[in-house]
């Protein structure tokens, strides 16, 4: 089991990877304060780093494999269907394809699941808990897919409007004697 303590920041992994500068990863935090949700949300949201980069080093970060577009795009739908809303909802996961001659099931979602919700899975998919396979993926992503799938709506926070979809940070000013 991998403690917290011990798992890279996201942030320094895409900074370490060069697919980030200190700066934008600072422009980013700060969003993050203002804006909330998630470090990986913001910098999609910033225009930064597309999603697939962020669910390559979500996985890295908690080892794991990572659900790219290009997963999603092939998932199978009957495997979705075996999956209800709430339950999808519930997890934050949305079931993508059936692989190998074990009857693995990959299954996206936005971080691990432990062991009594990967239980609860694996019966709702009517599978072993061993033959679930946990991939990650950004958070917009699997909210999208949520929605796109089950029809659950994303919350406001995940809505994106056309055009800019983050205003600028301000910067932080300290006033002299203030």
């Amino acid at each position: 089991l991998v403690q917290w303590a011990d798992m890279p920041r996201l942030g320094e992994l895409l900074v370490g990877a060069g697919l980030l500068t200190p700066e934008q990863l600072e422009h980013a935090l700060r969003a993050q304060v203002v804006w909330g949700g998630r470090l990986g949300t913001n910098l999609v949201e910033l225009q930064l780093v597309d999603l697939d980069r962020v669910s390559r080093a979500l996985g890295r970060q908690h080892r794991l494999p990572a659900a790219l577009a290009a997963h999603f795009d092939g998932a199978d739908p009957a495997l979705q269907r075996a999956l209800s809303a709430e339950l999808a909802a519930e997890l934050c996961c949305v079931p993508i394809a059936r692989v190998g001659d074990a009857g693995h099931v990959v299954v996206a979602t936005t971080g691990p699941l432990p062991g009594p919700q990967l239980a609860q899975l694996a019966a709702a998919l009517d599978v072993p808990p061993s033959t679930v396979v946990v991939a990650i993926a950004a958070e917009l992503r699997v909210r999208y897919q949520l929605e796109r799938v089950y029809g659950i709506a994303r919350p406001p926070r995940f809505l994106r409007a056309r055009g800019a979809t983050v205003p600028s940070v301000p910067a932080l000013v300290v006033e002299p004697g203030g």
